[in-house]
């Protein structure tokens, strides 16, 4: 399965607080990794969540010679949106799917694809895939 249009339907607001809120809690894992890249002092919480704001929010596409703004979702072409979309998922979706009763026996997750085996039939899978595509909205 994939999820149908994960990177434009990610809500850009929620988004950076969900990856600004995983960047503080798990700041003790990253903060070498943060000093190797040279920043000594890590960012608050506000800080981040205004960044990825910014990213998301203010950066522009060219596209046949006009450019364009990016109102909804991740930011087209952005390295950051990958990383944004796999926390997002991670976090919101992930904790959505494992209260469900209907899920697959075997599932696998990379970003947005999903590999799973349904042992129940049809129309459990169908039932797990529909809501795959609208868990923003449940």
């Amino acid at each position: 399965m994939d999820v149908v249009s994960l990177y434009a339907s990610i809500p850009q607001r929620e988004a950076a607080k969900v990856v600004a809120s995983f960047f503080t809690d798990n700041r003790a894992k990253i903060r070498q990794e943060l000093q190797d890249a040279g920043v000594w002092r890590t960012p608050s919480k506000e800080t981040l969540e205004e960044a990825i704001l910014h990213v998301m929010r203010d950066t522009l596409l060219q596209f046949e010679g006009r450019a364009y703004r990016q109102t909804n979702g991740t930011t087209i072409g952005a390295s950051s949106s990958v990383a944004i979309a796999e926390i997002f998922v991670h976090l919101v979706f992930e904790s959505k799917r494992s209260h469900r009763k209907d899920g697959p026996a075997v599932y696998f997750r990379y970003i947005d694809d999903i590999f799973g085996i349904m042992e129940d039939g049809f129309p459990r899978l169908e039932g797990f895939f529909s809501w795959s595509n609208q868990f923003m909205k449940t």
